[in-house]
């Protein structure tokens, strides 16, 4: 009951949830954004250790609009394959700090080969337009 009060509070205010990979794995991550899908989720720190996250992670984008993603820690090329896939729109800048020194996950963006739009909208854009959306 408090849960579905809490989201709904969220869904009227169109506030971006972030949840880490490590709280709430794919399969229940599916099922709560299916439900919430008038709520835009960020799914961060996921495992990218290969294939298999991808094919289990690129369907739920396909089936989910409000899914984004963060660009920690992602594979080699993985930037470029998700905005391959589904655009720039659904990524958003992450370097995990203070956990973690920023400067490579800022490299990573950097000298990732992707247009200029595309790395505008990762690095900064997309959180923008999420925040921007906020009903206050």
């Amino acid at each position: 009951m408090v849960i579905k009060k809490l989201f709904g509070f969220i869904c009227e205010r169109q506030i971006p949830v972030l949840i880490p990979y490590e709280e709430l794995s794919l399969v229940p991550m599916l099922d709560l954004i299916s439900r919430y899908h008038d709520i835009p989720f960020i799914y961060s720190n996921l495992p990218w250790r290969g294939e298999t996250e991808k094919r289990n992670l690129f369907p739920v984008m396909e089936q989910c609009s409000n899914l984004f993603i963060d660009t920690i820690p992602s594979p080699h090329r993985g930037i470029e394959e998700v905005v391959r896939h589904f655009g720039s729109g659904r990524m958003v800048f992450s370097s995990l700090y203070p956990f973690r020194e920023p400067g490579a996950a800022i490299s990573y963006l950097m000298y990732s080969e992707i247009s200029e739009d595309d790395l505008e909208n990762i690095a900064y854009k997309n959180l923008a337009r999420l925040f921007n959306r906020i009903v206050l």
